[in-house]
């Protein structure tokens, strides 16, 4: 049995709120990758729903003042987080993907689930969870599909980094 509604990241809303957020601040696309440290390639994939990792989308969200789970189609009323230091954004934010494994590991043996029921009921491939063990990157659709069944935030998985 599949989730009801399963996470959707919403790209285009992600790159209006970014384009907005730009212009309010009256900079140009070269300083917003600047301030949030993500590559100007990367924001504009974002802009024609191409992928993006979620260590990009935390720290362009944390520029935005928004939550990366606020651009999920379900997960909406998650708007708000903060993780500068004194105000300043200071550092990378980084997914810590072996505590995502590892939260879902907890819940999927506490419901006796395997790895490929879990797959099947996340709609994604039974490797993409498995492999969260090794640590590493992964795209931000995915996440937001782990979150909402974990029903956990991002920022519970999320630690600031030097870069």
């Amino acid at each position: 049995m599949g989730l009801t509604s399963p996470a959707r990241f919403d790209g285009a809303a992600f790159h209006a709120a970014v384009d907005a957020e730009r212009q309010r601040r009256g900079v140009s696309w070269r300083q917003v990758s600047a301030e949030s440290g993500v590559s100007p390639g990367t924001l504009a994939r974002a802009k024609h729903g191409g992928r993006m990792e979620t260590d990009s989308g935390l720290c362009v969200a944390r520029w935005l003042g928004r939550s990366l789970e606020s651009f999920s189609h379900t997960n909406r009323h998650l708007a708000a987080v903060d993780m500068s230091v004194g105000g300043r954004l200071v550092g990378v934010l980084r997914l810590d993907t072996r505590a995502l494994h590892s939260a879902v590991d907890d819940k999927r043996r506490s419901r006796s689930e395997s790895w490929s029921g879990l797959a099947d009921e996340l709609g994604v491939g039974r490797s993409q969870l498995t492999r969260l063990s090794a640590g590493g990157r992964i795209e931000v659709r995915l996440l937001l599909t782990i979150l909402e069944w974990l029903g956990r935030d991002a920022e519970s998985f999320t630690r600031i980094a030097d870069r």
